[in-house]
Parts: structure tokens; C-alpha cells; sequence
């Protein structure tokens, strides 16, 4: 496994937003001796990300977080975790008081006074939820949503991986707050579309109408404020943001089943087929993966309609479909060029 992949899957993991049904599964994982050097590297680049400071409420957290969440693990596996404890516990538990895994310690804490709903989405599928509060929010595939029973205190908050829209119900005293790891996205009424997949370093939030803040609460720092028809997109590695100009209907059309992509790059489309579709893009090394392409697709046109146009407009990619797994590669007429 490369660095790269064992990053997605701690900064997952960490922000704890990897199905109940997996986690074990990455503890396991964690603590194992397998890609040690590829989980080394990734824990490093964690801990550079974390800021020296840690307050008395995150230190609260961690104490809470530590008797409910890790109690299996030093009860399973004791003699392994001996043997790992100092390498790996050391440095994945540290950073969780000083503010990178904010996001995972505040959705256990507020787990234990108020009761939260895991609501997870497959791919292929749209999940239409409302919560306590009257908010309307649409869940797209592949997405993982924490929201509590009934909110209570002075904020609402929930807590996103994948992608999901937001029609939020006006309370000028109780603002709302979508969580995505560092990134805080506080709004008190409006429409917008939150885009945070675990696979994706970006964040994109996208705004119909109102107006919402995002802050990096890693940092405690407001980043910028949105007006309608303005986008965002943070890069959760880099900690930067660039703001756009757009049309914000192109990027809630998947709540009805359509597909809009404007002067998306190829990697970031596969990554959109493959949660819509519920299929597995596998690309030839030789693919251009950052070149753009503008497509718009109807909820009725399915996969097939999907790549017929794709492979049109490329003028050289090549598509073998088997059952759900899809082979993208430069036609043969194009590689002897």
C-alpha cells in the first residue's frame, strides 16, 4: 500500500467518518505490523498538520474518547498492542487534543449526551432525510451523515463525509454547522451543497442562496464568506482555499439523478461516476487524468450513455465494461499514433 492510500484511510478513520461496520477492521489494521512503513509516513504527515495547543474541553473528549471507542482494542489485543502502543496509539492519539481530529472527538463527546443518528448512503443510491429542526438535507451515494436525534444548545451541528445539500430551517439563534474535519461551514438559514468525499483532498461548498462562513477550526480562523452563486474549494492537505464564480444549479442536479460536469478534470469525474453509478473505474496509466471536460446527463441516461460521450469527446479513450468494474485506456487507434 502507498503512502497516499494510508493517508486517505487514517485521515478517515480519524475523522471517523468509515462505516461502524468498518472500523474494527482499520484498528485491526493499524496495529498490525502490515504497511508499516506506508503508515508510518502518512501518521508523520498527521502530526505536521497539528497544531501545540490543546484546551480543557478536548482533553475532556480525549478521556471519553478513550474509555468508549478504544476499550476493544486493548481488550482483544493486548499482546499486540504492546508491541505497538509507543509507535502507533502514541502518535494518532496525541494529535486528537490538539485540534486535527476535532470533527471524531466532538461527534463522540456529544454521542454520549445526545443521541446521534449514523446515516450512510451506498453508492447508487439518494437518501432524503429531515431533521429536528425542519432542515431538509439530501444525501448523496457514497456519503456518511452523524446528526443528533433532537438538537440541544446553542448550535446545530452534523457531521459530513461524501456529499450532501442543504435546505437549512431559519433560526437566527441557533446557527448550523456541517463538520467535515477542520472545516467548519456555519450558515443560520440558506441552501448550499457541501462536496467532502474521504477520497478527495478538496472541500467544495457550493451556495444557492443566503449566505454561509467557513471557518478552519484547526486554526480557529474564518476563512471567507460565501454570497449566492459563489464557490469554495479548501484543500484540506495544503490548508488553502480558492473561491469561484458559478452557477450554483450545475451542482445540484444529482438530486434529481442527473449529472452535471463543468470543466471537471477526468479524475474528479471517475470519482463521481463511481459513487453515482455504484461501479469501479479502473484507467490506463497513459490517460490524461487532468483533463476537463463539460458533460450534462439526464437521470435517465445511464452508465453506458455516460461513457459513449465521454469517449467521444476524449477522441481516444477506449471503454470495456465487465458487470461493474469499467477498463478505461487509449484506443488502439490513438496509441498508434
Amino acid at each position: 500500500m502507498d503512502k497516499q492510500k494510508a493517508y486517505q484511510i487514517l485521515r478517515s478513520f480519524v475523522d471517523r467518518i468509515i462505516p461502524v461496520k468498518d472500523r474494527e477492521i482499520v484498528v485491526r489494521w493499524l496495529i498490525s505490523e502490515k504497511d508499516a512503513d506506508a503508515k508510518d509516513a502518512a501518521l508523520k504527515d498527521i502530526w505536521k498538520t497539528t497544531d501545540n495547543h490543546a484546551d480543557d474541553y478536548l482533553q475532556q473528549s480525549l478521556d471519553s474518547f478513550r474509555q468508549n471507542r478504544m476499550n476493544f482494542t486493548f481488550k482483544n489485543h493486548r499482546s499486540i498492542v504492546t508491541k505497538c502502543i509507543m509507535r502507533y496509539v502514541a502518535i494518532l492519539l496525541l494529535p486528537l487534543t490538539v485540534g486535527f481530529t476535532v470533527w471524531w472527538i466532538s461527534s463522540c463527546y456529544y454521542s454520549k449526551s445526545n443521541e446521534m443518528i449514523e446515516c450512510y448512503v451506498p453508492n447508487g443510491s439518494i437518501k432524503f432525510i429531515v431533521l429536528s429542526d425542519g432542515t431538509n438535507i439530501s444525501v448523496n451515494s457514497g456519503t456518511t451523515l452523524l446528526y443528533p436525534k433532537k438538537f440541544t444548545g446553542n448550535t446545530r451541528q452534523v457531521y459530513l463525509s461524501g456529499e450532501a445539500h442543504f435546505e437549512v430551517a431559519k433560526d437566527a439563534r441557533h446557527s448550523f454547522i456541517v463538520r467535515v474535519g477542520q472545516l467548519n461551514v456555519q450558515v443560520l438559514g440558506t441552501h448550499f451543497d457541501v462536496n467532502a468525499y474521504s477520497d478527495d483532498d478538496d472541500v467544495t461548498t457550493t451556495l444557492e442562496e443566503g449566505s454561509v462562513k467557513l471557518c478552519d477550526s484547526g486554526r480557529n480562523k474564518v476563512l471567507c464568506i460565501l454570497k449566492p452563486n459563489e464557490q469554495v474549494v479548501f484543500n484540506r492537505r495544503k490548508r488553502q482555499y480558492t473561491k469561484y464564480t458559478v452557477d450554483a444549479t450545475h451542482y445540484n442536479s444529482w438530486i434529481n439523478g442527473g449529472l452535471n460536469f463543468d470543466n471537471q478534470s477526468m479524475d474528479k469525474i471517475i470519482s463521481i461516476l463511481e459513487h453515482h453509478f455504484n461501479v469501479k473505474i479502473v484507467t490506463d496509466h497513459t490517460l490524461n487524468m487532468e483533463k476537463e471536460y463539460t458533460m450534462n446527463f439526464k437521470p435517465y441516461e445511464n452508465i453506458d450513455d455516460v461513457l459513449k460521450v465521454l469517449s467521444a469527446l476524449s477522441g481516444g479513450i477506449s471503454c470495456k465494461k465487465e458487470n461493474r468494474i469499467i477498463k478505461l485506456s487509449r484506443s488502439r487507434k490513438e496509441v498508434d499514433k
